[in-house]
């Protein structure tokens, strides 16, 4: 939701990740955080294009930094649900 600064990561994020089941990323920024400094800025710069677009969907590859502070592989596939607005 980016109105509000939230995130909806699927049931599996902690356990592929690592972290605990009470780890909560609050918003977009925390969780960018995570991605290794190489790969951040095209990370945000494609999602940010496929929000400003009237694109639906979005597919990245790039290195994620797990719970063991250890950098991994994710193929990222998201989707953008807007609302009567466009919004």
């Amino acid at each position: 939701d980016i109105r509000n600064d939230t995130l909806f990561l699927g049931g599996g994020f902690n356990a592929l990740f690592g972290y605990e089941e009470k780890t909560f990323f609050a918003g977009f920024q925390q969780w960018s955080e995570h991605i290794h400094p190489e790969d951040v800025q095209r990370v945000i710069d494609v999602i940010r294009q496929c929000i400003d677009s009237e694109s639906t969907h979005v597919s990245l590859e790039y290195r994620y930094k797990k719970a063991d502070q250890v950098y991994t592989y994710v193929i990222h596939k998201g989707m953008v649900i807007r609302d009567a607005t466009g919004m």
